[in-house]
């Protein structure tokens, strides 16, 4: 999909996020049936964050990442969150993700352990312990 290196994330690393208590899998269908875009959708307390996702570029003028969004806060609010965080990006996904709301927060990464059980049945379940941070993604210096 064109992603950097940094976004791209093997088969066994996404079914271990997926497999999570916490995350939801967000799927966009076309007229066909087929999926057209996807996102992970992470829960802590009554926030909902938008995660990796990633849409069919032949598929564009079906606006299926307007369509994620939309269904990401129905299912926020659905679930009880009082606030969706739809994260960070380049200018032009800066410009799509305000025009869903006009709230800002200032927001920082991480590179930490919180929660070291969760860190380490993820780093069981992709067999990756060793590497850069997190290492359960596998990246590669």
């Amino acid at each position: 999909v064109g992603a950097a290196a940094f976004y791209r994330f093997d088969e066994p690393t996404l079914t271990a996020l997926i497999g999570l208590p916490a995350v939801t899998q967000l799927v966009t269908r076309g007229p066909d049936g087929t999926p057209v875009a996807t996102a992970l959708s992470l829960r802590s307390g009554d926030v909902r964050f938008y995660h990796l996702s990633a849409s069919d570029p032949d598929q564009r003028q079906l606006r299926p990442s307007h369509h994620l969004v939309d269904f990401l806060l129905q299912h926020a609010i659905a679930d009880g969150c009082r606030a969706v965080h739809l994260g960070g990006g380049a200018p032009s996904l800066y410009r799509f993700k305000s025009r869903v709301g006009p709230a800002t927060v200032p927001y920082c990464v991480e590179k930490r352990v919180v929660d070291p059980a969760a860190y380490t049945a993820l780093c069981d379940a992709t067999d990756r312990h060793d590497g850069p941070f997190p290492a359960y993604l596998g990246w590669t210096p």
